[in-house]
């Protein structure tokens, strides 16, 4: 039986990073050919998404600390557990971590698979990713990205490197096909992601002043983080705020996907937008910056409109667009989403990863 091990940040957190870890992991274990193991560098005993039994949760810290001061500790943890597990796969989750376990696994025989989970053109302000990025293509058997457009750009920046190295693999959809229809009477627009900047919610909101007074539909924002503060303020500043909803982050989102319309993903940065596919999964069209990876790739066939980046204005018409859309145009697209998330069924998905593994 081979044994695999996600190495992962926290997997007690709620993104698509953890959720998508624990999806794979899953439909890897259920085949039973596979022994199972979720290594957190810190944390990781309280997974928020449905994890199998017979995986193993383990962590190298029971608390965050700084990685950099505990350089070389957290290394030498790798490699303890690496060789104690007898581990014959590793999968970095994020490509930030090779900077750990590249060293950890020199002289190791361990199949070494740098899962990237953003895209090449940034760094999200850490520096250490481009050094993991580095380490990666010098010494990872495979580099994985979540799009073509992701893949091009690695092989592009990285000629040297065997094309049979940088490899696509899509991240699968979190949720089954199901029945539900979105209907226009819910007026009701969401947005779900981590409360950061590079997520674009400032952009959102400024779109929705534009057109608030001509409507009486609410904005759902769900989600968490550091830029909560900063976007209750925009929104008190532009006068909007008896007209958005802000929820925090909740793994339960089929709750949210059911009482919309429609969805928005104003993100500056995606390196896949796993938002998307849970949306289509429940029939919601999607309205999303054209950025370099991600909504693109996913927004296809009339399920929805990728707006010119960062034009508020043209978000602003394309949304008081879907507002007014009749319920047969929602239906026809919410059929033309269920289709289009066929792609991504979990169980197809998997057997990429198990042709490299």
């Amino acid at each position: 039986m081979k044994k695999i091990c996600f190495l992962i940040g926290n997997m007690n957190l709620t993104g698509g990073t953890e959720r998508v870890t624990s999806l794979i992991a899953n439909t890897l274990d259920d085949q039973k050919n596979y022994q199972i193991y979720i290594l957190s560098l810190f944390e990781g005993d309280k997974p928020q998404f449905p994890i199998n039994s017979d995986i193993n949760l383990c962590s190298l810290f029971s608390e965050k600390k700084s990685m950099k001061t505990m350089f070389l500790l957290a290394i030498w943890k790798i490699r303890k557990f690496l060789l104690e597990n007898e581990v014959d796969t590793l999968i970095v989750v994020d490509s930030i971590s090779s900077f750990f376990t590249v060293p950890a696994t020199l002289g190791l025989k361990i199949k070494h698979i740098c899962w990237e989970h953003f895209n090449l053109s940034t760094n999200l302000g850490s520096v250490f990713r481009d050094i993991g990025r580095i380490l990666a293509v010098l010494f990872c058997d495979h580099i994985v990205t979540l799009t073509p457009s992701d893949e091009k750009m690695w092989k592009d920046r990285f000629k040297s490197v065997s094309s049979n190295k940088i490899i696509y693999i899509p991240n699968p959809n979190s949720f089954k096909s199901n029945h539900f229809y979105p209907s226009i009477e819910s007026r009701t627009i969401l947005a779900i992601g981590r409360l950061s900047q590079e997520k674009g919610f400032d952009l959102l909101l400024k779109a929705w002043a534009l057109i608030v007074n001509k409507n009486n539909w609410k904005l759902k924002i769900v989600g968490s983080g550091e830029e909560l503060e900063n976007l209750h303020q925009l929104a008190c500043n532009l006068s909007i705020q008896s007209s958005v909803i802000f929820e925090p982050a909740n793994v339960n989102v089929q709750q949210f996907y059911e009482n919309a319309t429609f969805l928005c993903l104003p993100s500056r940065i995606e390196g896949f937008g796993l938002v998307i596919l849970e949306a289509q999964t429940f029939g919601l069209p999607v309205i999303a910056f054209n950025i370099e990876t991600g909504p693109k790739e996913l927004i296809r066939n009339n399920t929805g409109f990728l707006v010119e980046p960062y034009n508020t204005k043209a978000f602003a018409e394309k949304i008081y667009e879907y507002m007014n859309i009749s319920q047969y145009t929602l239906t026809s697209m919410s059929e033309k989403c269920k289709e289009n998330v066929k792609r991504f069924d979990s169980v197809n998905i998997v057997e990429s990863w198990k042709r490299i593994i």
